[in-house]
């Protein structure tokens, strides 16, 4: 085998799928397993895999982790400074070297990134649109970076409303597109989408939370679940802050993706929230 170095520009390859979050997506209702059996030099080897539009995905660790099995190899090396991915057939596959998995979600190379920088749109073209974001969560701070806090999370939320403002059809599944997206919080399409997406990209990809049921404590940046077990109702939402109605009344200023099929920026009375929805749940990314 010809000794060579091969270099990739992160801009060339999809992250989304071939590596860090992307995993996430085809693990889930993203993509399907791959359907074709993989022959390396005559054997079949058991490489990990997913079927997305037709066309298949696999990690570069499971490749190269293949190949030596076939005697072909060769390196991946993720190299911070430079934001490559290199493969270099000089080598051989070391496992305790880093590498590829986290490319597309270490602090160091996301935390300052923009929202917009760090979220990536894929249609898959039945009407459904898969939401990844990058970023894994930094101890004591938001996802870009910075200190927690009022000003620099209404920051962040005010560079998420640019890309979806009020109206932007997000859907239900029903009344729309729907997206989708999947989080340590929410697993799905519609308001349970935004909620997810939302939290990652304040908070970061893993971020710590707790929870409590108290709707007239929360703070922006909490992700709501409002709840009622007795009749099945259930929504979710983004928190912007708490503040006061015309007629006096305490309100949760809220943005969340699915209003009648439509993302909101809005309020909501927070009595009426509380005998509406008993049985909610408030999770929360303050420490």
């Amino acid at each position: 085998m010809k000794k060579s170095t091969i270099t990739f520009a992160m801009g060339v390859l999809i992250g989304a799928v071939v590596f860090g979050s992307g995993v996430a997506i085809a693990a889930g209702i993203m993509a399907q397993p791959k359907t074709a059996a993989i022959e390396i030099d005559g054997k079949i080897v058991d490489l990990k895999g997913y079927l997305i539009e037709d066309a298949h995905y696999f990690q570069l660790r499971d490749l190269s982790a293949s190949l030596k099995s076939g005697g072909k190899d060769f390196s991946i090396i993720w190299d911070g400074e430079g934001n490559r991915v290199i493969i270099d057939t000089s080598r051989g596959y070391d496992a305790n070297e880093q590498f590829a998995p986290q490319v597309t979600a270490t602090p160091e190379t996301t935390a300052t990134l923009s929202v917009k920088e760090r979220m990536t749109i894929h249609d898959f073209g039945d009407g459904t649109m898969g939401i990844v974001t990058k970023g894994d969560a930094i101890p004591g701070k938001l996802a870009n970076g910075k200190d927690i806090s009022d000003e620099n999370i209404t920051a962040m939320l005010a560079e998420l409303e640019a890309i979806f403002p009020d109206g932007t059809t997000w859907g239900d599944g029903t009344n729309g597109t729907l997206y989708s997206h999947m989080s340590d919080i929410t697993t799905g399409g519609g308001c349970n989408a935004w909620a997810g997406m939302t939290a990652d990209l304040l908070w970061g990809k893993g971020a710590e939370y707790s929870n409590h049921s108290d709707l007239s404590n929360v703070k922006p940046g909490d992700i709501v679940q409002l709840m009622n077990k007795e009749t099945g109702r259930e929504h979710w939402f983004v928190v912007r802050g708490l503040g006061t109605s015309i007629t006096g009344s305490t309100v949760i200023f809220t943005c969340d993706g699915n209003v009648n099929g439509k993302v909101s920026w809005s309020s909501r009375p927070v009595g009426a929230a509380i005998n509406d929805y008993p049985n909610s749940v408030i999770y929360t990314f303050y420490q």
